[in-house]
């Protein structure tokens, strides 16, 4: 007889592995049980814990797991990060936005409709960061499907948090967006600090280093 993982069990498993940032065994878990990604988005409402950046990167890794064998069910799933963020939906879908990027990086060919959607939510301003976020794990992947973001990326760089900013700069390197040269070239002396996610864990990063390293780049 079967044994089946109560809903309650299986948020337990999901948020022991995500504080063992053990993010492969979570996209290992996913391929035997697809609420795993239902579960991911409950913990991804505090975009300064390190466990939220988690359950973002485990979005990702997960739908590359799936990629190949349940398309249909990631298009599902990425219709409800989207549903998450309406106003009908009773809530607010923090990190929706940020796992939607995730998914569609994996194969930003078949979800390329999905890119101006993400982008079109910049005029929110809950949703910024998130979106910058989302266009530049993208554009680390296929740069040449984020073209026409320019304005969002320029604006960002000018109006955005210290985080919005770093992913920002990312993206300035990758599409080599000269237009951003002059702003750039003024965030070099920038002494801020933002709290970027990388490999597991949040680390504390220099703006005008950032910046320093992507203006030679351009």
């Amino acid at each position: 007889m079967n044994h089946v993982v109560t809903l309650f069990d299986l948020k337990k498993r999901i948020k022991g592995l995500i504080n063992e940032n053990n993010i492969d065994a979570i996209a290992c878990l996913a391929l035997e049980d697809r609420r795993a990604l239902n579960v991911l988005t409950s913990f991804s409402y505090d975009r300064d814990s390190e466990n939220t950046w988690r359950a973002i990167d485990a979005m990702g890794r997960t739908a590359g797991a799936l990629i190949d064998t349940d398309y249909d069910f990631l298009r599902d799933v990425t219709r409800r990060l989207l549903w998450s963020v309406t106003e009908e939906s009773g809530g607010i879908g923090w990190s929706s936005i940020d796992m939607l990027g995730e998914i569609v990086r994996i194969d930003a060919g078949r979800f390329r409709d999905l890119i101006p959607v993400i982008a079109s939510m910049y005029e929110d301003e809950t949703f910024r960061e998130s979106v910058i976020y989302a266009l530049s794990r993208i554009a680390d992947i296929s740069p040449e499907l984020i073209q026409g973001v320019e304005g969002l990326i320029l604006d960002a760089l000018s109006e955005g948090s210290p985080r919005s900013k770093v992913y920002a700069l990312r993206i300035v390197k990758k599409l080599r967006l000269k237009d951003a040269g002059n702003i750039v070239s003024k965030m070099v002396s920038d002494e801020t600090i933002a709290r970027i996610y990388s490999d597991g864990y949040l680390e504390n990063v220099e703006l005008g280093s950032v910046a320093g390293e992507v203006y030679e780049s351009i």
